[in-house]
């Protein structure tokens, strides 16, 4: 792999029988034999983290690598961001590809969806609202409906594949992926949570701060404690 561009990482160690923090910490322990190696022999790749959970993970790569923070990114939210725009795209007059799905990858995810009206979506920084007087009821059933469908191998394959495209081809391309998230919205701590971010061969040149409602900003801010207090509990 000496000389990648990209290095994906999909390790896991998971075991049935450990503690969760002891699942975690066995999964930290072999990025520690990984991550150093990839750095040494593709000193200039971008780190794809697909491993779970990925925003502790994701964390624990740009750590460990000792990258800047653009060339460390996280599967995320993409996948299911995906899924999310192309259900709207059928249910919808506006396009599927105006709407997200940010924050924590699980249960915490948060629902964005842009407004008409707003900027383009080749803006550098496009202006993204939380339109809840319009989609919320149809937001949330589709949402429903990513929880109950579960992640499949081949769909995350295929996510992770679009991603690998968009930096190998320096496509510029939005995407919902795992990215350091200090000082935005409110979160003083060093922690990985997805944002609508663009791609290139060097990784992400950009990220969208989607406008957000309160309670979202909050379930943000909590992922955000809830993160950081776990990763205190590692030893990277």
């Amino acid at each position: 792999s000496a000389g990648s561009r990209v290095v994906i990482v999909t390790a896991n160690t998971w075991s049935g029988e450990e503690s969760y923090l002891k699942a975690l910490q066995s999964n930290v322990d072999l990025f520690r034999t990984i991550i150093p190696n990839v750095v040494r022999y593709s000193p200039n790749c971008v780190l794809i983290i697909a491993s779970q959970p990925v925003d502790v993970m994701t964390y624990v790569g740009w750590k460990l690598s000792g990258f800047p923070s653009h060339r460390v990114i996280g599967t995320g939210c993409n996948l299911n961001s995906q899924r999310f725009q192309s259900i709207l795209g059928k249910f919808s007059k506006t396009s599927g590809k105006e709407a997200w799905i940010i924050g924590e990858q699980g249960d915490n995810e948060v629902t964005v969806w842009r407004g008409s009206g707003m900027g383009g979506m080749q803006s550098n920084n496009p202006d993204i609202i939380a339109d809840h007087d319009r989609h919320e009821q149809l937001a949330y059933r589709v949402f429903k409906g990513l929880k109950e469908k579960g992640q499949r191998s081949w769909s995350v394959g295929l996510s992770v594949a679009d991603l690998t495209e968009t930096i190998l081809r320096n496509l510029g391309r939005l995407h919902s992926v795992s990215t350091l998230v200090k000082d935005w919205y409110g979160i003083s701590g060093e922690v990985f949570l997805s944002l609508p971010c663009m791609l290139t061969m060097t990784g992400v040149v950009n990220v969208t701060t989607p406008r957000l409602s309160g309670d979202e900003e909050v379930k943000l801010r909590s992922s955000a404690v809830t993160l950081q207090n776990i990763l205190q509990q590692l030893k990277i």
